[in-house]
């Protein structure tokens, strides 16, 4: 893992206060950085990359992070978003070139200030190429 994108995991998404779980990583299954508690498989991550191709898979099944099933409630080519029916938690996921920025809010946080945050990091590797 790369401390620089441990740090914007840190520093930038966790401690905004709307993200309580995050990863970067990339698009091939690695992972670049993630929160202690996000334990991503490369298969859920290959299973996401795939999602914003071809999303009917994502769509069906939903969004698999850390085994725990999302409803996807939104995709377009760019972001993803999904729901946990039982509680209020969610997640968003940005698609970069050469990866995604993944983060998870739990229940009783605003689920836009995940997805403006996720969008600000997301942006920014973009505009970077990665």
């Amino acid at each position: 893992m790369c401390p620089v994108w441990s740090e914007y995991v840190t520093n930038v998404l966790i401690e905004s206060g709307y993200v309580s779980r995050a990863a970067i990583v990339g698009t091939d299954g690695r992972r670049w950085a993630t929160s202690p508690t996000l334990e991503l498989s490369s298969e859920e991550i290959q299973a996401i990359a795939r999602g914003f191709v071809e999303p009917a898979s994502l769509r069906l099944e939903g969004i698999s992070l850390c085994g725990k099933p999302y409803t996807c409630t939104r995709m377009d080519s760019v972001v993803m978003v999904g729901r946990e029916g039982a509680t209020g938690a969610g997640c968003v996921v940005y698609r970069c070139r050469n990866s995604l920025v993944i983060g998870v809010y739990e229940d009783g946080v605003h689920p836009g200030g995940c997805y403006n945050m996720i969008c600000k990091v997301g942006d920014y590797l973009r505009e970077h190429g990665l």
